[in-house]
Parts: structure tokens; sequence; C-alpha cells
């Protein structure tokens, strides 16, 4: 089961994490907020890159100096997804 988005980070304890419903799914270590606040903030990081990399091959395919930029985002959302890139 997935956990519900937004997650986001519990307010009192910043190293759990919560889901949508206020379920908490996941703990880093203590003292790990940070971290927290990226694992809170993936749901929404890999859409914003998808979103990009549509963007970036629709109104820049072709051009050389993003190839590069275009093939580690597209490396990115397969780890995120487990899908080959």
């Amino acid at each position: 089961m997935r956990a519900k988005t937004p997650w986001r980070i519990h307010p009192t304890r910043p190293c759990d994490i919560m889901d949508a419903d206020g379920v908490i799914f996941a703990t880093v270590a203590y003292g790990r907020k940070e971290e927290a606040a990226l694992i809170a903030a993936a749901p929404e990081l890999l859409t914003a890159l998808h979103d990009c990399v549509l963007v970036m091959e629709r109104d820049l395919n072709g051009l050389t100096v993003i190839q590069t930029e275009l093939q580690n985002a597209r490396a990115a959302i397969a780890k995120a997804t487990w899908i080959e890139a």
C-alpha cells in the first residue's frame, strides 16, 4: 500500500514522515531531519523533474547543450520509479 501524498514531516517529531492522512510511514535516524524533509518532498520533486524533462524534450529538443542534463534527469526519474531509462 502506498502512502497518500502529499507527504510531510511530523510537526513535533521532525524525523517522522507522514502521509496525507497523518499516518507515519517512515522514520529517519534522529538528527537527520534534512533527510526527512527530502523524503517528504520526493513525490513533488519527482513530478517537477518529470514536467521539466517533458518541457525540455518538447521545446528544446535537439539542443546539444541540454542533452547531458536530460539524460541525468531521465536516469533520476528511472531510479525513483524503478523504470529503465
